[in-house]
């Protein structure tokens, strides 16, 4: 993956998922000439938002092929978007996250991986999740003892990786491997790259132990706190080094719930509509229930957690411009990195600082105004070039 210029932060945009297809395989091309360093997608099937609450589109008509680093509730399939990258593309990382191990077969997941690791030429790589209930239950799915299950799926993906082709022999209480082969080979003889999400201690052993970064979301996935990002970081670190690998080498992911317009003011304006009310209910924490009354409200989901909890039809969009104008504010303040890009710039560097060495933003302003995609490349530039970055090329018109 190449380098940021000027800056050892790498920056990714979200890449379009929904379609029609030509303009989702013109995003990327476009994104790479822009000069982000990566494109991520992530795993889904139902979307994130209540049912009705978003646009089926978050570019400007004029222009559907510009990347604007949104998301809507529609979601074409991750393996096939991130293979699509790889042929597209020459330079740009590809990122899938969040996936989660227990909708596949370690098996399927460890030749998939290194097949789209031939493609990108080593490219790639994959945020590895526990799962979301919604991906789950809907679709008659178990998501039981999901950390130990996903555990013991990456275990088995990298005895299949290490293999060198030779039949695999592996107890296991749930992916048991018995003169098991993986006969492809590893791309450039390394295993594809892998980071974790979450914050359990195993997943935090797990990290140190094999994987080659982290990922969390950001501000909520550190309670909008840097200190406790930092703390997070420092722990991994200090696990690597105690397995015997350089802690210096892994990478460390905030995917930015980015809230950025030309003025503070409109900043505050998307915050505080229907749409962005969605993550100030459900995403202003991995706990959001325990968070709203750690800060002395009761959140009127009650004690709600994404990855139990989350559903597409859990509120109606009425619902939704009901409790708009009733979310405290310091709530909304707290669910997004928000403001014009001096304010997003500052906030963003106190991340940094505390061990980012990349960014995936998340553009929430498209969620209230398709337009405003005309705005956010030449804003988010602005952004980061404040952190030291090359600015996009904003003249990348579509092909």
């Amino acid at each position: 993956m190449a380098e940021a210029s000027g800056s050892r932060v790498k920056f990714g945009v979200m890449g379009r998922s929904y379609p029609p297809m030509d303009h989702i395989l013109g995003t990327m091309t476009r994104a790479e000439e822009q000069g982000w360093d990566f494109i991520n997608f992530p795993d889904q099937i139902p979307g994130l938002f209540p049912e009705g609450s978003v646009p089926l589109s978050a570019s400007p008509p004029d222009d559907e092929t510009l990347p604007v680093s949104s998301m809507t509730n529609i979601w074409m399939g991750s393996f096939e978007m991130i293979t699509a990258a790889a042929v597209l593309t020459e330079r740009m990382g590809i990122q899938l996250g969040v996936i989660d191990l227990l909708r596949r077969s370690p098996a399927i997941f460890a030749q998939e991986a290194v097949t789209v690791s031939h493609i990108s030429k080593g490219r790639a790589r994959w945020c590895i999740g526990s799962g979301e209930a919604k991906q789950f239950l809907p679709y008659g799915e178990g998501r039981s003892k999901a950390v130990t299950r996903m555990e013991d799926a990456l275990r088995t993906i990298h005895a299949l990786w290490q293999s060198g082709g030779g039949p695999v022999n592996r107890e296991s209480q749930f992916y048991p491997l018995t003169q098991a082969v993986l006969p492809q080979p590893l791309y450039d003889g390394k295993k594809p790259p892998i980071y974790m999400v979450g914050v359990a201690q195993k997943v935090l052993k797990l990290t140190a132990e094999l994987a080659n970064g982290w990922m969390t979301y950001l501000p909520g996935g550190a309670d909008n706190d840097p200190e406790k990002l930092r703390t997070i970081i420092s722990k991994i670190k200090a696990m690597t080094a105690a397995e015997g690998r350089d802690p210096e080498a892994m990478q460390f992911n905030g995917m930015v719930q980015l809230t950025l317009h030309e003025t503070d003011e409109q900043a505050w304006e998307a915050i505080r509509s229907p749409a962005n009310t969605w993550f100030s209910l459900v995403a202003i924490s991995i706990d959001a229930g325990r968070t709203w009354k750690e800060w002395g409200y009761d959140n009127p989901l009650g004690d709600f957690m994404w990855s139990r909890d989350s559903s597409t039809t859990i509120l109606t969009p009425e619902q939704l411009a009901e409790f708009a104008p009733k979310i405290p504010e310091e709530i909304s303040s707290r669910a997004f990195v928000w403001g014009g890009p001096e304010k997003v710039a500052a906030r963003l560097q106190e991340f940094i600082d505390a061990g980012l060495t990349e960014v995936t933003f998340t553009n929430c302003v498209s969620y209230v105004d398709p337009e405003f995609g005309h705005k956010f490349p030449g804003l988010i530039s602005d952004v980061m070039t404040r952190l030291g970055h090359a600015p996009l090329k904003l003249g990348v018109a579509a092909r």
